[in-house]
């Protein structure tokens, strides 16, 4: 049995393994006319990962706190690093417009500069994924715990 702060904190770890690896693929592959170096590349993967890292385990905590989870089986804690990653890792791949495109497509806007909606649809959803899923793992086996 775990208690919340190490669930919170394998969750973040995990998270944030995840992104450095995807990070470090995506930066290493961009199509650059000079290739970035791979000290630049682990630099912005690390400070993007913990981050992320931070920002899941904090979620994490936040959901089981709601659920009032004082443990979670292994299980549990590996399946609720399992859903963080996939989640976040589909709301990764989900298409922005960027400024590159948005330069490219005429526009009725007046600010320039405007961020657009999906990216903070991206952003809202990837701090609920985390505390809804903790919040729901947290509730099933605190259920089962007091089932036993």
């Amino acid at each position: 049995m775990f208690s919340a702060w190490p669930v919170a904190l394998i969750c973040g770890i995990v998270a944030a393994v995840a992104v450095a690896i995807g990070n470090a693929i995506q930066l290493a592959g961009s199509p650059m006319p000079d290739p970035m170096p791979a000290v630049l590349v682990a630099e912005a993967s690390a400070g993007i990962a913990l981050v992320a890292g931070i920002f899941v385990a904090v979620a994490v905590r936040s959901g089981l706190l709601l659920a009032r989870c004082r443990q979670l089986a292994a299980r549990s804690v590996l399946l609720l690093a399992m859903v963080n990653v996939a989640v976040l890792g589909t709301l990764a791949l989900a298409p922005v417009k960027t400024h590159a495109i948005m330069l490219d497509v005429p526009s009725a806007q007046s600010n320039p500069y405007e961020v657009p909606l999906t990216f903070w649809i991206i952003i809202g959803l990837a701090i609920l994924v985390p505390v809804l899923a903790a919040y729901v793992i947290g509730r099933i086996g605190r259920g089962r715990g007091s089932a036993a």
